[in-house]
């Protein structure tokens, strides 16, 4: 019985040895079920035996799925350019999904494509795990590793950045938030506090231990870490 998915070839039956004109016979289509779609595929094979059409063959199809179904969509990156070509080909097909459309081109020196490390999808995850992973992305990404690697650098990364997304800010009022002067970071805290959409340690991490520093510690914790941040 088939499989509902995604569909990537025909099981084959083999032809007996003797029987001319060799032909194969087609048994059962084989997909690729839509809960395994949400983890890497790798396609294997030398050249010429077909892996460039086995990705467009699925292309199509998810393409073909969310003009009729209105799917989640898909992200292609393809540094050839010949897939691309393909699939834009295909949407052309739908009108409806041209204005889905997000084309970001790395080569063109004329625009820049945002990207806002902080943005957050509640369901996804909490606002504690987004921070952690923006961290490691950062720090994977850019190196500067021995930066926030101190107990202390590594807790301001942590409880600055869970406000911040919790706001929908971005990392351009980093150094605002984690200033000497509070007036920016309590107005952020009092009001997700009001709305109790933060957890109390790290209001109480703020107000109970960083504004309990000394200026000079504030200033070179607020340098260090707009430095780090900014240089990124």
């Amino acid at each position: 019985m088939e499989q509902p998915g995604l569909h990537v070839g025909t099981e084959l039956i083999e032809p007996f040895e003797d029987a001319l004109p060799v032909e194969w016979t087609p048994k059962e289509r084989l997909n690729i079920p839509e809960k395994d779609l949400a983890v890497h595929t790798h396609m294997l094979g030398k050249s010429g035996v077909g892996k460039s059409w086995l990705m467009k063959h699925m292309l199509a199809q998810e393409i073909q799925k969310n003009a009729e179904e209105d799917g989640g969509g898909f992200c292609l990156i393809d540094p050839d350019g010949e897939v691309f070509d393909f699939a834009l080909r295909c949407v052309a097909q739908y009108p409806e999904l041209r204005r889905r459309i997000r084309i970001i081109d790395t080569s063109r020196e004329d625009y820049f494509v945002g990207l806002n490390y902080l943005e957050y999808d509640p369901e996804v995850m909490s606002p504690a795990m987004q921070a952690e992973m923006v961290i490691a992305g950062l720090r994977k990404a850019f190196g500067g590793e021995d930066e926030v690697e101190t107990p202390r650098m590594d807790r301001i990364f942590r409880i600055a950045l869970i406000p911040l997304i919790l706001e929908s800010f971005t990392f351009a009022e980093f150094e605002k938030f984690v200033a000497v002067d509070p007036t920016f970071r309590n107005a952020v805290l009092t009001k997700l506090e009001a709305e109790k959409r933060i957890a109390r340690p790290v209001v109480s991490a703020w107000r109970g231990w960083f504004d309990k520093m000394r200026p000079w510690e504030k200033t070179n914790i607020n340098e260090s870490t707009s430095n780090w941040v900014s240089s990124r």
